[in-house]
C-alpha cells in the first residue's frame, strides 16, 4: 500500500496537485471515482465511476435442446460522467443501476456476448437504460456520457 501511495503522490505532484494528508488519498481511492485529464485539452478533469464489484451472471437462457451447460459472464464496467455531482448520483442509485445491468446481461444470447459489434450495441443499450433510471429517479438533465467494459470474460 505504501508503494501505491508513493506512486499516486508522485503523479499528483507532477500534475501540480498537493495531497495534504494520506486520508485525502485514501478517500480518493476508496470513493470509486477516478479522474482523468480532460480530452479536449481544456485541462478539466473527467470523472469515471467504477461499478465495483464485477458483474457475474449466467446468460443465454436455458434450452432443452442445448447440452452446452450453463454459460457465465464476468464484466467490469466503468461509467464516464460529466461532473462529480453526477458521480455522486450514480453512486447513490447504484443498487438500481446494478440490478438493471445484471438483468440486461442475463438476457443476452451467445452471439451478443461474443461479437464485438454486438457488444458495442450492448454498451449503447446499457447507456440508454442507465440514463433512463437516473432521469426517473432524480430528473437528472446531464447524465452518464459513456459506458466502458474494462473487463469482459465469458465461460461457455
Amino acid at each position: 500500500m505504501a508503494a501505491v501511495f508513493q506512486s499516486v503522490l508522485s503523479v499528483a505532484n507532477r500534475m501540480g496537485v498537493r495531497l495534504i494528508r494520506s486520508g485525502v488519498l485514501a478517500s480518493l481511492l476508496i470513493s470509486g471515482v477516478v479522474w482523468a485529464e480532460g480530452e479536449e485539452g481544456g485541462g478539466g478533469a473527467v470523472p469515471y465511476v467504477d461499478l465495483a464489484p464485477s458483474f457475474v451472471t449466467n446468460f443465454g437462457g436455458t434450452s432443452a435442446a442445448s447440452n452446452d451447460g450453463p454459460r457465465f459472464i464476468k464484466v467490469d464496467i466503468a461509467l464516464r460522467v460529466p461532473s462529480s455531482e453526477i458521480a455522486d448520483e450514480v453512486k447513490y442509485h447504484m443498487p438500481a443501476l446494478r440490478n438493471y445491468i445484471l438483468l440486461l446481461l442475463a438476457a443476452q444470447d451467445v452471439p451478443t456476448m461474443t461479437s464485438p459489434q454486438a457488444q458495442t450495441l450492448l454498451r449503447a443499450a446499457m447507456l440508454k437504460g442507465i440514463n433512463k433510471i437516473l432521469k426517473r429517479e432524480d430528473g437528472a438533465k446531464v447524465q452518464v456520457t459513456d459506458v466502458f467494459f474494462t473487463g469482459f470474460v465469458i465461460q461457455q
